[in-house]
């Protein structure tokens, strides 16, 4: 994979940015026993408006809570500025 690379593995958590000339791309997936969060997505969002990434991927092997499926809806598109 060509660009920059870079991956943080915290708890149960591992976290990627991968970053290419004109793409910037952050992933996060979860593994732990219970369902993402709330505060797991919002996290997520402001981890991806901090870096500046174009397009984002959060997963969960355990699925995720009601609040972040209503939250989907709403952040699904979003134009970057």
């Amino acid at each position: 994979m060509a660009g920059m690379y870079a991956s943080c593995l915290h708890k149960s958590t591992l976290q990627h940015v991968v970053a290419q000339p004109s793409t910037r791309a952050y992933f996060q997936v979860t593994s732990s026993d219970t369902p993402v969060d709330r505060q797991t997505l919002d996290q997520f969002v402001g981890t991806m408006l901090m870096i500046k990434t174009d397009q984002g991927l959060l997963v969960s092997w355990n699925g995720f809570k009601q609040s972040v499926e209503r939250e989907r809806a709403t952040q699904f598109f979003q134009v970057p500025q």
